[in-house]
């Protein structure tokens, strides 16, 4: 049987970006995993040319455990306990997943077979628009600093709808003027409940209607982000994401 395709077009190097070290962080999109009851497939055997179909079904940080359901061959399954290494590969929320752990072995999950791994020591998390992008809150929103378009002395603050270490969208309420496509944006801020106020220069990349409430969403690139903006934008989407996994 050929195995799934390794999220094709990343180069090995390229994925240490989108991969996510933290313990906590690692545990909490696992479990976003086993409540979404997410289809994974296992690659495993020597070159990994083998592959199974399961079910994540339980996380178990405090006996550092993962726990996946068999698959429907007994005999893939006695080759996947067999194996010292095991790829996992699934998606969540049109995000690919990936992570590596080692040896298997059986175990009873609610009544049922089941096999478990040893907690994956990292996962990597690629969301190929180019960057993990999160909604904003709307309770207390972020705000960035842009300059008027009809007046760039003047200072316009935009509720910002999504944000990512890549760029942001924000919201321009009815009867305020858009930007042009492709403008560039200079001299903006953001101010971060988790890391202060970001300096930046912005293109403007795409102009849509916003019906609800009504005004003009404005999708925006941030250019030439220094490193430690970029860190300190990283921080505050990593806290927004937290707060929306407890929430949920």
């Amino acid at each position: 049987m050929n195995a799934p395709h390794r999220l094709p077009g990343v180069a090995p190097d390229e994925l240490e970006s989108f991969r996510i070290y933290s313990h906590v962080e690692v545990v909490t999109l696992l479990r976003s995993l086993v409540r979404a009851r997410s289809r994974c497939s296992v690659q495993f055997g020597e070159g990994a040319q083998d592959f199974l179909a399961t079910t994540l079904l339980d996380v178990n940080p405090e006996f550092e455990e993962l726990v996946f359901d068999c698959g429907s061959d007994p005999v893939a399954n006695g080759r996947l306990q067999r194996s010292a290494t095991l790829e996992f590969f699934t998606t969540l929320d049109q995000i690919r997943i990936q992570f590596t752990t080692h040896a298997a072995e059986p175990t009873i999950h609610e009544r049922l077979p089941a096999l478990r791994v040893r907690l994956p020591e990292s996962v990597v998390r690629l969301q190929r628009r180019e960057y993990f992008r999160v909604a904003t809150p709307v309770v207390k929103p972020l705000l960035a600093a842009v300059p008027d378009p009809k007046d760039p002395r003047k200072t316009l603050q935009l509720r910002l709808l999504d944000l990512s270490v890549g760029g942001f969208a924000m919201f321009l309420p009815e009867g305020v003027a858009p930007p042009a496509l492709g403008s560039e944006l200079e001299a903006c801020s953001l101010e971060l409940p988790e890391a202060g106020r970001v300096i930046f220069n912005a293109s403007v990349r795409s102009v849509a209607i916003h019906s609800r409430p009504p005004g003009t969403r404005i999708g925006c690139a941030f250019l030439r982000l220094p490193g430690q903006a970029h860190k300190s934008i990283q921080r505050q989407i990593l806290a927004m994401e937290r707060e929306r996994q407890a929430r949920a």
